[in-house]
């Protein structure tokens, strides 16, 4: 065989591997692999501190102040999450195969976001925190114990004062002692509806 043809062979041959090598190395790629980690990030425009701890392939918690945001890099999948807002607890499980935004507005109030999308978590869909008035109607002091399964509150009144408390939206228990008597029933937590201590029966 003639120098020049085994020349051309060889061109040839290597021109065709440059053309396989072309062909072949986008279908081995996969450009739409996803990185293994995304971002969480928390916006607590709350007047609280709030802290999550999330619980699957690995392990991670995050606190974050009153008024600022913190993020943290997380691996991929689906959590069950323990997560501290508004002076309240909640459990459930969050979605971390893409990144999230955890929004923690002011205690009673609700997330304000440009638009639904699966990326924005609101907290307060899961605490659902309500600012109610606890009125003194009488002509002396007075402290009222307010319960539920959950939580217990104490709050000590001058003569008709006032105070606004948060609480969770629920049925409550309450008792305390005024003009003489022992006094206690159920109040129902709701917007505009004050819990008022009287000397009356009710």
């Amino acid at each position: 065989m003639k120098k020049s043809t085994l020349f051309k062979i060889t061109g040839l041959v290597f021109i065709l591997f440059i053309i396989l090598g072309v062909m072949v190395t986008p279908a081995t790629a996969k450009p739409d692999d996803k990185p293994p980690f995304v971002r969480m990030h928390v916006y607590n425009d709350s007047q609280f501190d709030f802290s999550i701890a999330i619980f699957g392939n690995r392990d991670y918690s995050l606190k974050v102040a009153p008024h600022s945001d913190e993020s943290i890099i997380v691996e991929r999948g689906t959590y069950s999450f323990v997560m501290h807002a508004c002076n309240n607890f909640t459990s459930g499980t969050m979605n971390l195969n893409m990144f999230k935004n955890i929004y923690v507005p002011v205690c009673g109030g609700s997330a304000i976001y440009k638009r639904e999308n699966p990326h924005n978590f609101d907290t307060s869909q899961y605490i659902k925190g309500i600012n109610i008035q606890v009125k003194n109607k009488t002509h002396e002091k007075v402290s009222v114990y307010i319960r539920n399964t959950m939580k217990n509150y104490w709050v000590t009144l001058e003569p008709r004062g006032m105070q606004t408390l948060l609480v969770l939206r629920d049925q409550y228990v309450y008792s305390y002692v005024a003009c003489g008597k022992l006094h206690a029933g159920y109040y129902n937590a709701r917007v505009n509806q004050p819990l008022i201590l009287t000397c009356k029966d009710k």
